[in-house]
């Protein structure tokens, strides 16, 4: 274990996000790689939701000092594989997975991470989905690894949509702008004018925090009425989810950590997205448009006014667009990248190794017999 610092494990509670709370937040807004998810203003609405499903929460301190965080839950299998081992706790609308760590203390987390996880008797590995490649808290935990001749393996490596914001700087490492081809940008412009044909258009921005859950409201309905209602996964078709969203967003609004857009016709919402952020980086959460105005394609045209926003917003520095990565509208309008892997790491024990060897082994095998056919 690193000089200085200890480690603890409680189970995951509102109790504990509760009483952990400012020690929390001052952690999540020095962290070297933001994740809302992992922060109470999250994970406080998604525990009250969807239960803890036996999570720990692991905690280093240094002192008093809160220098990393992350909540684990034992699983009992690894893709088709039976292996029981940890993996950072998940519920709906996770789309990241990084632990919080405070910025300069990449090295002194993991190493304790990974004496906790050598200590950790009876299970394979440790499991990190959505993992940024290019976080500090990635590239410490494989350098770690390779340094000290661990096992570490990454599973499931993809690009997703990602936008620079106003605040990116030197960051940025492809000029901004759309890939839309001309056709088709021509043709948005063509429905910009149509649907101002229709009456006052206008792209406006939640400001006032007391007008969140009103503007939710809107949102809801919008949603049920479209495609994400025939399917079942509108916000409003599951208790749970409703219940979560009405926590997190009355949370994030009251932080000043929630970007709500909205496009309306004559004051009516025809699309609205909802974006948090942490330490001037974005996860876009969701996005639902009118079904009666398809025609004039309002969720694309959001999208254009929402890009055009932050790309002016120094506040921004990015926003990622938590889409599939073969999402084709997002992908032509989001022309950066993030990547994203799924990090396993090894227990510095020979059957644990043994066993996690065998695992990787046999889908490797597999693959190339897959490739093969």
């Amino acid at each position: 274990m690193p000089e200085g610092c200890r480690i603890h494990l409680t189970p995951l509670s509102l109790d504990v996000v509760e009483r952990t709370g400012e020690a929390w937040r001052d952690l999540a807004a020095a962290a070297a790689d933001p994740n809302p998810f992992f922060d109470p203003m999250m994970l406080e609405p998604a525990v009250r939701a969807f239960g803890s499903g036996g999570a720990e929460l692991l905690t280093v301190r240094d002192g008093r000092r809160l220098i990393g965080l992350a909540p684990f839950q034992r699983a009992v299998r690894f893709g088709k594989f039976p292996s029981l081992h940890l993996s950072t706790y998940d519920f709906p609308h996770l789309y990241y997975g990084a632990p919080l760590v405070r910025a300069g203390e990449e090295d002194r987390f993991v190493d304790a991470l990974y004496d906790w996880l050598d200590s950790a008797d009876g299970v394979d590995f440790l499991s990190l989905p959505l993992m940024r490649t290019a976080s500090p808290v990635f590239r410490a935990m494989r350098a770690r690894a390779e340094e000290t001749g661990r096992d570490f393996e990454t599973v499931g490596g993809f690009d997703r949509a990602l936008a620079w914001g106003g605040g990116c700087g030197a960051l940025r490492d492809a000029p901004a702008g759309s890939a839309l081809g001309k056709g088709s940008a021509k043709k948005l412009r063509a429905k910009r004018r149509k649907l101002a044909a229709q009456g006052e258009a206008r792209y406006e921005i939640l400001r006032d925090a007391e007008e969140a859950q009103s503007w939710l409201d809107a949102f809801l309905r919008m949603e049920r009425a479209g495609w994400k209602g025939v399917v079942g996964t509108a916000f409003s078709c599951d208790p749970r989810d409703e219940a979560f969203a009405r926590d997190l967003i009355d949370n994030a609004a009251r932080a000043g950590r929630l970007r709500f857009a909205r496009l309306t016709v004559d004051g009516r919402t025809i699309a609205s997205s909802i974006d948090v952020f942490a330490g001037g980086c974005g996860f876009a959460l969701k996005i639902a448009h009118d079904p009666a105005f398809d025609a004039y394609s309002p969720g694309v045209l959001l999208e254009q006014d929402n890009l055009a926003d932050i790309e002016a917003d120094p506040r921004a520095v990015w926003i990622d667009s938590c889409a599939a990565p073969d999402h084709s509208v997002l992908n032509r309008l989001w022309t950066a990248r993030t990547h994203l892997a799924h990090a396993v790491v090894g227990r510095d024990a020979m059957l644990a190794k043994l066993k996690m060897r065998t695992v990787f082994s046999i889908r490797r095998a597999r693959r190339a017999l897959s490739g093969a056919a």
